[in-house]
């Protein structure tokens, strides 16, 4: 059986997953940790290492795992009696949550995890994926980790194409009423070294890549779906191509990756432990490929469905198949569907 991992609600990279899994009549369970922590899902820890959540025995159940953004905060009820620790209680029973979930990867390790969950938690972790990514023969823009404005300004002084600054580790969203916010890669300009103050907390600095365009590539166990993303005019101030990409003058296309190109990436995802991820890589205005990141957990949808790839039904396909060699029955895969769920385009 599959165990899908996911948020209680929409998650825009499981949804369509698991409409084909639907459409395949493919056994699965979809867990998702609000609902444990509400106590909406019946689940316990027994003293021989089993899990039952619902009256299914995972232990013996579950086969493969696709784990996708499964973390959720704990709920904090009934503080009135402790309101000045309200921070700190909430920090304590997020640790707990995390706990039951590091108890549930311990206990289902037998099985096949997409993506694994120890490299996707190293992974999380830009600068040692930019180490991997050039101990793999890619090329990296410079970067710096720095706290002192002194030491930007330097590094600063002697890149000429500029610098921009991003999160070390992958950001979230932050909801308020109908909005949701996050952290996008910001330029550097005159007026943020200007407004920085002498000492602040360490921040990733990162040369600018003049680009000619940019790729973000899926990766599914050795194999690569890459969409080049072009703009009509990037701009100068334009630092994350993710705020122009529903906008008409940028375009989606399928790419073919350079047979060197392909072979660095497929060295670097084995080096950093991942059979699936976003990986995302800008070509300079020279025809130099530089690596900039890889999110082992994140978005394909949009550039996979403009290319044409449908990569949520690649996915299903691949979970399906794993599951059936852990059973012991290579049945030949399910007919090509001829009806499909509404929140899907047939191929």
């Amino acid at each position: 059986m599959i165990l899908v991992l996911s948020y209680h609600k929409f998650e825009q990279g499981t949804d369509p997953v698991v409409d084909w899994l639907i459409r395949y009549d493919a056994p699965f369970i979809r867990l998702d940790l609000k609902s444990l922590l509400d106590g909406e899902t019946s689940m316990h820890f027994q003293d021989d290492g089993r899990i039952i959540v619902n009256g299914y025995d995972l232990q013996d159940e579950i086969k493969v795992v696709f784990y996708r953004r499964f973390m959720h905060t704990a709920p904090l009820r009934n503080c009135r009696e402790a309101p000045h620790h309200r921070e700190q209680l909430k920090d304590d029973l997020d640790r707990e949550a995390g706990d039951v979930f590091q108890e549930i990867f311990r206990r289902l390790d037998h099985a096949l995890w997409l993506p694994d969950y120890m490299p996707t938690e190293r992974a999380n972790n830009k600068l040692h994926m930019a180490a991997l990514a050039r101990r793999a023969g890619l090329k990296v823009p410079s970067t710096l980790v720095c706290n002192r404005k002194e030491d930007l300004l330097a590094f600063h002084d002697r890149t000429p194409t500029g610098l921009v600054c991003k999160p070390v580790n992958f950001c979230g969203y932050y909801f308020q009423d109908e909005y949701a916010y996050t952290a996008y890669t910001t330029l550097v300009d005159e007026a943020f070294l200007a407004d920085i103050p002498e000492r602040f907390f360490p921040t990733l600095f990162q040369a600018v890549v003049e680009r000619d365009f940019e790729l973000r590539i899926f990766y599914l166990e050795g194999a690569f779906f890459p969409a080049a993303i072009y703009a009509n005019d990037y701009g100068e101030d334009l630092a994350d191509v993710k705020l122009i990409a529903e906008q008409d003058t940028t375009h989606n296309l399928p790419y073919k990756l350079p047979v060197e190109l392909t072979e660095k990436l497929h060295a670097f995802m084995q080096l950093a432990g991942l059979s699936t991820g976003s990986i995302d890589v800008l070509r300079d205005l020279d025809g130099t490929y530089q690596f900039i990141e890889v999110n082992p957990v994140g978005q394909y949808l949009a550039p996979g469905r403009k290319c044409n790839y449908y990569i949520e039904k690649k996915i299903a396909q691949w979970l399906i198949k794993k599951n059936k060699q852990a059973n012991g029955s290579p049945k030949p895969f399910p007919p090509k569907p001829t009806r499909i769920s509404r929140s899907l385009t047939a191929t």
